[in-house]
């Protein structure tokens, strides 16, 4: 077996990832290819470096997280990553809750007219109150009753964040 290290550090307007091969690193092929996703950040200057080395990789945007691939890195070397920030990390609570109910929502199994009305629903003007009213309402399109209870549910969290 072998094993790799990953050490994170953030600093206000940076953060450094550093990427290890610490045990039995002769296990591993010669290069390896990274595709690193920061989530909540905003494009930056990125500079990543194997041993002395600069390298060049592609960064860009995947909806709200920074990506950022790196090919053809020595395995005997370590990979050291520094973005720099232009304005920070985007952390807020809503946002990040929001991406992860839209995650939650894309991998159930129920139709996508279904989905989008969900959808609607939750991130929709109306109050609280009346998005539960909305989702109890879908079971007449054949939503599921648990699937009613963890919308409700979410709701209710929503409304104490």
């Amino acid at each position: 077996f072998s094993v790799t290290n990953y050490n994170y550090q953030y600093q206000l307007n940076q953060y450094e990832l550093l990427i290890e091969n610490a045990v039995n690193p002769g296990l591993l092929p010669e290069v390896r290819n990274y595709k690193i996703r920061f989530k909540n950040a905003k494009m930056s200057q990125v500079v990543a470096r194997s041993g002395n080395t600069n390298l060049s990789g592609k960064s860009y945007l995947d909806k709200n997280d920074l990506v950022i691939e790196i090919s053809n890195v020595s395995s005997s070397n370590s990979l050291s990553i520094t973005v720099q920030l232009d304005e920070g990390i985007e952390n807020s609570t809503e946002r990040v809750i929001n991406d992860d109910i839209k995650g939650i929502l894309e991998d159930l199994e129920i139709e996508t007219v279904l989905k989008e009305k969900i959808d609607a629903i939750l991130f929709g003007e109306l109050p609280i109150k009346k998005k539960r009213i909305a989702i109890r309402k879908l079971k007449r399109d054949k939503l599921e009753p648990k699937f009613i209870k963890m919308f409700i549910n979410l709701l209710e969290y929503i409304e104490t964040v």
